[in-house]
């Protein structure tokens, strides 16, 4: 199989030295469970040994996690990689007389 990345992280830090960066400062989720869930979540994190907050903020961290990888990954079988890599490798087609009136006419407005 094989994976692309579809998702391009930048990072760039633009706070003083004075301020914490974002990813140090905390913040509030505040959300309602049903009370057999909080019962769920505190026995699961009693047997973890962390505290409710730790262990929901790891819970939290993990499925977003993962839902971001799912949604910034495309898996394809090597098959299906050769036929994209031949299509990103092939000359584009000319352009169609639509695209190419489109262009004239984005121009000609531009210059109005």
């Amino acid at each position: 199989m094989w994976q692309i990345d579809t998702h391009e992280i930048m990072l760039h830090n633009t706070t003083m030295a004075k301020i914490k960066p974002k990813s140090q400062q905390s913040a509030r989720i505040h959300c309602r469970v049903s009370h057999d869930l909080k019962d769920q979540v505190e026995s699961a994190a009693r047997i973890c040994g962390q505290s409710l907050t730790a262990f929901t903020e790891t819970a939290l961290a993990e499925k977003a996690h993962q839902v971001l990888q799912e949604q910034e990954r495309i898996l394809l079988s090597q098959k299906a990689f050769q036929a994209f890599m031949e299509a990103i490798h092939a000359p584009p087609p000319p352009p169609s007389a639509k695209l190419l009136a489109a262009v004239r006419d984005y121009q000609r407005k531009r210059s109005s």
